[in-house]
């Protein structure tokens, strides 16, 4: 630009650029490319998740205080509510079922089965009715290695179900 300007020949502006302030600087007209484009986009669909996430949330527990409440029949018209609620918001059909699911299993207590080798390499399996599986498992290996065995090992295969032993809260009066 300068070089034309000192020769004296006209000044050819290309169409996508724009003269600014009476000098022969361009600035182009269109936004900036490549990252900048994506760093917007990145954002933006942040945003869009959060709140669905934040959606997603609230139904989730609208359906398992519908299902603690009435239970999942179709006679429950709470749980009627939220669903048709959770239609109108647009919340996925398998979004819905997953909350159903849990909130299901968390009320008939998830079932989980451990292994594991006592003092003196006796063998153990054991099937526990539980709302959360970690806690159960870091207490069954608090409790196995307090007594000097492991919750580690497969030993399912030394063992034939003939019965079962169950345990109950015992006060000790």
């Amino acid at each position: 630009v300068e070089r034309a300007k000192m020769l004296g020949s006209p000044l050819v502006v290309p169409a996508h650029a724009q003269l600014r302030n009476s000098g022969y600087s361009f600035m182009p007209a269109m936004g900036m490319a490549g990252h900048s484009k994506w760093h917007n986009i990145r954002h933006k669909k942040g945003a869009e998740d959060a709140k669905k996430s934040i959606l997603y949330t609230r139904i989730s527990t609208q359906v398992r205080n519908a299902l603690d409440h009435g239970g999942n029949s179709p006679t429950n018209n709470l749980l009627q509510n939220v669903l048709k609620k959770a239609k109108e918001l647009k919340v996925p059909k398998d979004v819905i079922e997953r909350c159903i699911e849990k909130a299901i299993q968390a009320k008939s207590g998830g079932s989980a089965l451990y292994e594991g080798v006592g003092p003196a390499g006796v063998s153990f399996l054991v099937q526990c009715v539980t709302d959360n599986r970690s806690r159960t498992s870091s207490n069954l290996k608090h409790l196995f290695s307090k007594h000097g065995g492991n919750l580690a090992g497969s030993v399912a295969y030394k063992f034939k179900k003939v019965g079962a032993i169950e345990f109950h809260n015992v006060s000790k009066d």
